[in-house]
């Protein structure tokens, strides 16, 4: 298709006759900050969507490289695509730019190094159009991917529906912030996203504040399918684990001062987020993260407690190697290059051929 017909047809999806919104005009908000690597990929995945009235917002936050460029490019193909910039303020500042620029009714964040399936948007609103006002949010399962736009992890599957706030007490198992399709008056009803999170040092769990917040007042639906690829890189915001972990902690400490009820919850909850994050920086073989999160577990519990059957087996397995080889301990040293990985990518090969591999989108 040539650049006049692409034009051509997103200008008559973008809008209704006489200039009106359509009702399932949905604002897709892509925050973004030096994100010249990946926005390309994430821009093309959000343009095949194959539900067309949408506008695409990109809040360039502040970048020092080609992202501005890149979207420029995208904005000159496709009129539906608008760029705005601001000095950095962080993801949550970036996020609400968007959404206060946004002119539609529903608001669908994506993070600049992630993708979506095409048709994502069209069967999120499916199942909203399906429900009734009292729900808020409609979230779908992410997949793991790599940098190279690959699948690794497909098996995070939640199914909460309802009212989730339980669940979400627990931890995020929305997933991050590129999965959620949202009213956008929910969203400004509990406060968007909170930038003083940053400025304490917490920032990471933006997504999932705005999500408890929304959870108290609405309803949460499910798509049961992997619609979103959730990237894992070195310099993604998730692997600064000290930083996490005090987001994390400040996010839990704010929900139980509005809620004490769930504080059982939530202090399990923590425990669970501890040794989950524990689990993910082992299969990566970045020990320093590792020292840190158990010095964590050491504090949270009186007596510290054996460390998880994963570790265990680990270190059990790499000493037997060690007794027979001479071979250092497998938790002192990092993974040989041609070790085997933690995860099984045959496992999401049906997915792969759907076309979420980011570099056939």
């Amino acid at each position: 298709m040539s650049d006049s017909q692409g034009k051509s047809t997103d200008a008559q999806a973008a809008c209704v006759s006489g200039g009106a919104l359509a009702p399932e005009f949905v604002s897709v908000i892509i925050p973004a900050r030096n994100a010249e690597q990946t926005i390309d990929e994430t821009l093309r995945s959000v343009r095949q969507q194959t539900h067309k009235d949408l506008e695409i917002i990109v809040v360039d936050d502040g970048s020092h490289d080609q992202t501005t460029a890149i979207v420029a490019l995208h904005a000159q193909e496709d009129t539906r695509v608008r760029l705005i910039c601001q000095a950095n303020g962080g993801v949550a500042a970036a996020r609400n730019a968007g959404i206060a620029a946004a002119r539609g009714e529903l608001v669908a964040p994506v993070d600049a190094d992630d993708v979506w399936r095409p048709t994502k948007i069209e069967r999120q609103l499916r199942m909203l159009r399906s429900a009734g006002p009292d729900v808020g949010l409609v979230y779908c399962w992410s997949a793991q991917i790599d940098q190279q736009g690959m699948v690794v992890n497909t098996r995070e599957m939640p199914t909460h529906t309802g009212d989730v706030l339980a669940a979400l007490c627990l931890g995020n198992f929305v997933g991050n912030g590129s999965a959620a399709l949202m009213r956008k008056s929910c969203v400004l009803e509990a406060g968007g996203y909170d930038p003083s999170l940053r400025s304490r040092g917490a920032q990471g769990c933006e997504d999932w504040k705005l999500f408890l917040r929304m959870a108290e007042q609405h309803l949460f639906l499910v798509v049961a399918d992997h619609l979103v690829g959730y990237r894992q890189t070195p310099a993604a915001m998730s692997v600064d684990v000290a930083q996490m972990l005090r987001s994390d902690a400040a996010v839990r400490s704010e929900v139980l001062g509005r809620r004490p009820e769930f504080a059982r919850t939530l202090r399990r909850g923590r425990d669970m987020y501890v040794d989950w994050l524990l689990q993910r920086e082992f299969a990566a073989g970045r020990w320093a993260n590792c020292r840190h999160i158990l010095a964590e577990r050491r504090k949270r519990r009186s007596s510290i407690r054996a460390l998880p059957r994963f570790i265990r087996s680990a270190i059990g397995r790499a000493r037997q190697r060690r007794r027979e080889s001479g071979v250092r301990d497998l938790f002192l040293c990092p993974a040989s290059a041609g070790s085997a990985s933690a995860f099984d990518p045959s496992s999401s090969a049906e997915f792969v051929r759907e076309g979420l591999d980011a570099k056939a989108l």
